[in-house]
């Protein structure tokens, strides 16, 4: 029963990502190389958390750097720099 709700709430967050302005190629690869990274980095948040905020940064429209304030293991800032790769 848990798996489910949490597939029930992962939709939106997914059907957010892929709504997104890039070639569903480009973040096909980097939801796989997401998953990769959080099977072999430690991190604090969880794999939709990081969706979550990897669809904010590429709905951006605006040039300039992404800062992570605090780093636990480095799981989160290794995945925001694959999608600052993309931009």
């Amino acid at each position: 029963m848990a798996a489910l709700m949490r597939l029930a709430c992962s939709l939106p967050v997914l059907r957010a990502y892929l709504a997104s302005p890039w070639p569903l190629g480009q973040k096909l690869l980097l939801l796989w190389r997401i998953a990769r990274n959080k099977r072999r980095i430690v991190s604090a948040t969880g794999f939709f958390e990081q969706l979550v905020m990897i669809t904010a940064l590429l709905k951006l429209d605006a040039p300039g750097v992404v800062v992570e304030c605090g780093t636990y293991q480095g799981g989160s800032a290794a995945n925001l720099s694959l999608a600052c790769e993309l931009t």
